[in-house]
């Protein structure tokens, strides 16, 4: 059984990536967001990730729903509340 992929995509990766190691996940990108901003220059390349099917899913702080385009992805988000 191969290891869970994901994207950390967030203003805190350092929790987000506490979070992954957590649950044995393996990391393949990360990308900080700007400002609680989730329309930042970062979005295409994490999308591009998930459609090439390089990342089963994303670990973030961004409000649920929020991930605008991540709805029609076939993958999971995981939302890891931040101060």
């Amino acid at each position: 059984m191969s290891r869970i992929r994901v994207v950390l995509y967030g203003t805190a990766p350092h929790k987000l990536r506490a979070y992954a190691d957590a649950r044995d996940w393996t990391v393949v990108a990360e990308f900080t967001r700007e400002g609680g901003s989730t329309a930042d220059a970062a979005w295409p390349y994490l999308s591009a990730l998930l459609e090439a099917r390089r990342a089963d899913g994303v670990v973030t702080d961004a409000e649920p729903g929020s991930l605008v385009g991540a709805e029609d992805l076939d993958v999971f988000t995981v939302h890891v509340p931040t101060p």
